[in-house]
């Protein structure tokens, strides 16, 4: 349960019995990285946040002396939680002014601690983001413009927010975060200045023009109270995470409605990718997709088409909120999501081997970077990275793909660009469309995706994509494509 971010659903009397535990534990095993992390949730459900924090720094020091950065995002949306800049630096000292062996560690403490920063109203901050993306690189440093750029329009730095992502935008043709065109369209609004350019770009990569009301901080419906076990698809595979109301929430930022099976992916492209480029996070995405659809040739994954379990999890899971019409093949698909996601379980906050689901508030963080990933990829408006693959019904026209990557939206011949159309009548989607050869994980092993061996599965380590240099999911260091080494 608490490996799975359930601690909040516990009694006070439950989390009194296991904070004791835990901290029995801790008395034996002082040098349990994974006990502090426990202790930390469990803390942090208690509303004991300094006490929390103390446990992450803690768990941060023993991956520090194994050379590994840890628990960054954690720290510092703590030490903002209580308005703390003393415990935020003590808490990123060690991380922001050594540089270990992990770069991407590095990478990801120095956007957190700006990030940090910005919120706690430091100018500090924005030299942090600078220093982020020099140390990655630009073409890999996606999250690091997003929030950077956030940041600057919730601080009132519309002017200097358009400034930094015009300097920090790509060539053209390469693939851009989505999220990067929400805070240029809010960066736009804020400073009063003609979004037609900006829309037009948008609805060409099928991506929702937020309205007004989502140029600010989006306010969560009357009522709503999140809840981490709200937003498990297990629960619903095709509900909304609302606790007590049945009522649509868009993720905070964009246009795009929440529903569970579209975020618990999100969720696990943050956990697995949140360091990586756009197109890295695009082929994590992938891989659950490819997953939903395709069986390798040679062996299978628990959830996962062909998979052990596979047919019990999604007889087991049940659509009370159809989402689209028709509702059968929303579900389908929503289910075959849920349970490649969740490693074929059906419980809410069962664990298992497949990727890393530990849930994640639902804000704009999130919003503005993995989840639009996973919404944009389970629609079939990016490319799959690894192969090239692109969904053959988004647009159903070789010149309606964009150079971007992505898929134009396409509506009935006299909507011709979607604007102002029913959803229904929108062909701008592609639930099923999965390469032959894609990808189903991704490990420092050789390529043979219709071959007999356990490598079929893995996703290449030389640089085989398809497509021009704006595909930086193959360039993200030695062995290129290499995410996770999630053991089958």
């Amino acid at each position: 349960m608490n490996a799975h971010g359930y601690a909040a659903t516990a009694t006070k009397a439950e989390l009194s019995a296991q904070i004791a535990e835990w901290t029995s534990v801790l008395a034996s095993y002082p040098e349990s990285r994974h006990a502090h992390v426990v202790l930390a949730k469990l803390l942090t459900a208690a509303g004991k946040q300094r006490e929390a924090l103390k446990e992450y720094r803690l768990a941060s020091d023993i991956a520090l002396r194994n050379g590994h950065i840890r628990y960054s995002y954690e720290q510092a949306q703590l030490a903002v939680a209580i308005k703390d800049r003393k415990e935020l630096d003590k808490a990123f000292a060690s991380m922001i002014d050594k540089t270990p062996p992990d770069e991407k560690g590095h990478y990801l403490a120095l956007v957190d601690y700006a990030d940090a920063l910005a919120q706690l109203g430091s100018d500090d901050a924005w030299q942090f983001f600078e220093k982020a993306i020099t140390l990655r690189k630009r073409e890999r440093a996606d999250y690091a413009v997003t929030i950077y750029g956030l940041r600057l329009v919730r601080s009132g730095k519309p002017a200097r927010a358009l400034e930094v992502l015009n300097r920090l935008a790509l060539p053209g043709g390469a693939m851009q975060s989505p999220g990067i065109y929400y805070v240029r369209h809010m960066a736009l609004s804020a400073s009063n200045a003609d979004v037609t350019e900006i829309e037009s770009s948008m609805r060409a990569m099928g991506l929702e023009v937020p309205s007004a009301e989502y140029a600010v901080p989006a306010a969560a419906p009357s009522g709503f109270k999140h809840e981490e076990q709200a937003d498990d698809c297990r629960r619903d595979p095709n509900d909304f995470p609302l606790s007590g109301e049945d009522k649509i929430y868009y993720c905070p930022g964009t246009g795009a409605v929440v529903v569970t099976h579209v975020f618990n992916l999100a969720e696990v492209i943050w956990n697995e990718a949140r360091g990586e480029s756009f197109g890295g996070q695009a082929a994590v995405a992938w891989t659950v997709r490819n997953r939903t659809r395709r069986k390798p040739t040679c062996d299978s994954y628990p959830g996962a088409e062909g998979g052990k379990g596979t047919s019990t999890c999604r007889s087991a899971l049940t659509c009370n909120v159809p989402l689209y019409s028709p509702p059968n093949a929303s579900c389908d698909t929503a289910k075959r999501y849920c349970c490649v996601l969740h490693g074929g379980t059906t419980k809410v906050g069962a664990t298992h081997l497949q990727f890393n689901d530990a849930h994640h508030a639902v804000d704009e963080s999130i919003c503005l970077t993995t989840f639009l990933v996973a919404h944009t990829t389970r629609d079939g408006h990016t490319r799959d990275p690894a192969t090239g693959y692109q969904s053959p019904l988004c647009g159903n026209a070789p010149d309606d793909l964009c150079a971007t990557n992505y898929c134009k939206r396409k509506c009935s011949p006299d909507e011709p660009d979607c604007s102002g159309c029913p959803f229904s009548s929108c062909d701008w989607f592609n639930w099923v469309g999965t390469p032959i050869d894609g990808a189903q994980e991704y490990r420092n092993k050789a390529y043979a995706p219709l071959g007999n061996s356990a490598s079929c599965k893995q996703a290449p380590t030389t640089n085989t994509c398809t497509g021009d240099d704006s595909n930086f999911v193959c360039c993200d260091a030695p062995p290129n494509n290499y995410f996770w080494n999630r053991k089958p």
